[in-house]
């Protein structure tokens, strides 16, 4: 464990290559995340109290389980890019960041990363993930197929009561409005889409 915290740090910097697995960065005036590449055992980061906004910089950090990035200013879901792929993060705090204020923010955190068992302090249930994947449509090609097997003279109707098409679009763009860009879009569901094309 390398505690760090309160040292009013503005650049994580020449942590290359220690053999640590916890690490906290708390309070501390942070805006990027820099410099975790090569920190190849790291399991915990603590990064509460800073002033992040982007999670870029935590892409490389597989054997991370436990991130803490409660009390800093991330506000988009398209910034969880940066962390769904990560195989084993089980336990996320964004407590107290503007992202929390998002449309269905619980389900959109739990579709890009399906794996977590915690999210800001509350164990995830069964009927949350259930939720993530209606709301994305995961299986609405599956049900169409049924009923069209079943009913085949009938127009097949999606009721979902709430759909990923509500969700608000978002930009990459910190200068951007959001008003015209991109919907938050999980690797996943761009994987299937392509495979769905071909």
């Amino acid at each position: 464990m390398l505690s760090l915290r309160a040292n009013q740090i503005e650049k994580i910097e020449n942590l290359d290559d220690l053999f640590i697995e916890e690490l906290s960065l708390a309070h501390n005036n942070l805006t990027k995340i820099t410099g975790l590449d090569k920190l190849q055992l790291l399991r915990e980061l603590d990064l509460a109290k800073n002033q992040i906004v982007k999670l870029k910089g935590l892409q490389t950090v597989n054997k991370l389980r436990f991130l803490n990035l409660s009390l800093n200013r991330v506000e988009k879901i398209l910034q969880l890019q940066y962390v769904e792929l990560l195989p084993l993060l089980t336990e996320l705090d964004f407590c107290h960041n503007p992202i929390q204020n998002k449309k269905h923010y619980r389900v959109q955190v739990l579709y890009h990363i399906p794996q977590l068992r915690t999210l800001d302090g509350a164990e995830i249930v069964a009927d949350e993930k259930v939720k993530a994947e209606n709301l994305h449509g995961v299986d609405i090609n599956d049900r169409e197929k049924i009923f069209k097997s079943l009913l085949p003279q009938e127009q097949f109707v999606d009721r979902r009561i709430c759909v990923y098409e509500d969700i608000e679009m978002e930009s990459d763009d910190p200068n951007s409005d959001d008003g015209d860009q991109a919907r938050p879009r999980g690797i996943r569901a761009i994987m299937d889409h392509e495979s769905r094309a071909s």
